[in-house]
C-alpha cells in the first residue's frame, strides 16, 4: 500500500476552515477517506455533517419553485454534492416530490394516431407526438397488446436496396421511409440472403 504525501501542518491549518474533503483530497492526489483517516490520526476533531454553511434558502427555492433535481442544484453550486443537497432539503423539512406520472393523454394520443386510416408506423407516430419509437411502442402495446409486423410501409425492398447502394446511411433511409433502422437492416439482410 502506497503512502500518501499529505502535509500534516497544512491539514491542521485547513481542517478548521471547513474546506470540503473533495478539494483537500484533490490537493494531495488521494481519496477523501485518506484525508479523513489522516485527520483522525492527527487528533483533529471530527467533522459534523453541518448544513449551516450551505445556502439553504436558495437550495429550497431551486427545488420547490424551479423544479430542479438535487443533481442539477449540485452542479450550480461548487463544492456541493447531490447528497449534500438532499441532506439540506431533509433538514429543512422540504417535502420530496413524487416521480412524474405518465400522462394518460400521451397514451391515448399515440393509440389514436396509430389507429388512423392511413396506418402510420410507430416511427411516424413518434415523430408527431415528440417521443421515441420505443416510448410509443410501449404506450400502444399497453392498450392494444402485441403488435403484428404488418405495419411496415409499402416501400419495395428493391427501393431500399437501391437507396443503400447509392450510399445513403441506414438511419437516413429509415427516417425517409418512416420505419426504424432495425426494420431497414432486417429487410436489407433478407434481400442480401435471397441474392445469395
Amino acid at each position: 500500500m502506497r503512502r500518501v504525501a499529505i502535509d500534516d501542518d497544512e491539514l491542521r491549518r485547513l481542517w478548521p476552515t471547513g474546506e470540503v474533503l473533495d478539494s483537500l483530497a484533490k490537493r494531495w492526489g488521494c481519496s477523501r477517506a485518506a484525508v479523513g483517516y489522516r485527520a483522525r490520526s492527527l487528533g483533529l476533531p471530527p467533522r459534523k455533517q453541518s448544513i449551516g454553511r450551505f445556502p439553504q434558502q436558495a437550495i429550497a427555492r431551486a427545488y420547490t419553485d424551479q423544479d430542479m433535481t438535487c443533481a442539477e442544484i449540485a452542479k450550480l453550486m461548487p463544492g456541493l454534492g447531490r447528497e449534500a443537497v438532499y441532506r439540506v432539503l431533509v433538514a429543512m423539512g422540504v417535502p420530496r416530490r413524487r416521480p412524474a406520472k405518465r400522462m394518460p393523454g400521451k397514451v391515448a394520443e399515440c393509440v389514436r394516431l396509430f389507429r388512423m386510416p392511413t396506418k402510420p408506423t410507430l416511427t411516424q407516430v413518434a415523430a408527431q407526438v415528440g417521443l421515441t419509437y420505443h416510448q410509443v411502442r410501449h404506450r400502444v402495446r399497453s392498450v392494444l397488446g402485441p403488435l403484428s409486423r404488418g405495419r411496415e410501409p409499402c416501400v419495395p425492398t428493391s427501393t431500399l436496396v437501391q437507396m443503400r447502394r447509392d450510399g445513403m446511411p441506414v438511419a437516413d433511409i429509415a427516417r425517409q421511409v418512416g420505419v426504424t433502422r432495425q426494420t431497414v437492416g432486417r429487410r436489407l439482410s433478407r434481400a442480401q440472403g435471397r441474392a445469395g
